[in-house]
């Protein structure tokens, strides 16, 4: 364990940049738009294959020194654009979904998948036999893991990122075989609705854990753009895109919401918003924030 080291943020030219960036949030008029090359230690490194996929998610230490030699030399290239250097503990999407109890395979090749825990042919019933998780159960754990190695081997130095968390929505399609899954929606709301309390519960739980133990926090994980605490965190329910605007206002926004309010703040990102969903999803955000 390292000395407690100054934060990178207190360094030229972090200081101003952070500064523009919660006045960006605050949607003042900055004279310029703010830009950044989007690249995540970790996940440029395992999508452009500069160190073996699984020494990466799964040695705590390797993934260390992979994202600071990375930092170092994205620092380099000063490129001048936004980016305030963080550490990211990862291990792919399927980090919510293990803590249920579903099997996690990882490749030489691509992020992990899990399988599914209630297949296509049990009955939606099934989803009041799974457990309450623990922030420690599966993959979390490992992230928390991971949280406590990054600050002490580098004293605190650098700002620890939000791990990639899916929302209700993405998690509940990962525990429950994908498309019968979404045929519950409709004919079991109360199931599904069920599945996505649990994953809400534990994403407020672990957000509070993860924040807990980083000195400086960024509580977004994708874009990478620099997010001030109590303004909110960053979830992906991707699933949303394919979702009609009754489906989306029945089922995961309440869930995402919660998960909002309790982090003070908004912000979602689906992959990609179809037409007929963005209009709820904006009244979701609004009623969230």
């Amino acid at each position: 364990m390292k000395e407690k080291a100054a934060p990178i943020t207190s360094e030229p030219p972090y200081p101003e940049m952070i500064q523009r960036w919660e006045a960006f949030w605050r949607l003042e008029d900055l004279g310029r738009p703010l830009w950044m090359i989007p690249t995540h230690p970790v996940e440029t490194l395992m999508y452009g294959q500069l160190v073996p996929i699984r020494l990466l998610l799964q040695d705590k230490e390797a993934q260390l020194r992979a994202s600071l030699n990375f930092l170092q030399w994205r620092d380099a290239l000063a490129v001048g654009d936004d980016f305030v250097p963080y550490l990211y503990p990862y291990q792919g999407v399927t980090v919510v979904a293990s803590a249920f109890g579903c099997p996690v395979r990882f490749f030489d090749h691509t992020a992990p998948w899990v399988e599914p825990l209630i297949h296509a042919e049990d009955p939606p019933e099934k989803v009041y036999e799974l457990p309450t998780p623990k922030v420690t159960d599966g993959q979390l754990g490992t992230i928390l893991e991971y949280t406590d190695h990054f600050v002490a081997e580098t004293g605190g130095r650098y700002p620890i990122g939000l791990t990639d968390l899916q929302g209700p929505l993405d998690v509940a399609y990962l525990v429950w075989e994908p498309s019968a899954f979404m045929i519950a929606m409709y004919t079991n709301p109360k199931e599904a609705h069920h599945l996505m309390r649990l994953v809400t519960d534990l994403i407020i739980t672990f957000v509070k854990e993860q924040r807990a133990r980083s000195p400086q926090f960024l509580p977004r994980h994708y874009p990478p753009v620099w997010l001030p605490e109590g303004m909110g965190i960053s979830i992906n329910d991707d699933c949303a895109a394919v979702l009609s605007p009754s489906s989306t206002a029945n089922s995961p926004c309440p869930t995402s919401t919660s998960s909002r309010k309790s982090s003070e703040g908004s912000s979602f990102t689906p992959a990609a918003t179809s037409p007929t969903s963005s209009t709820t999803w904006r009244r979701c955000i609004t009623c969230a924030a």
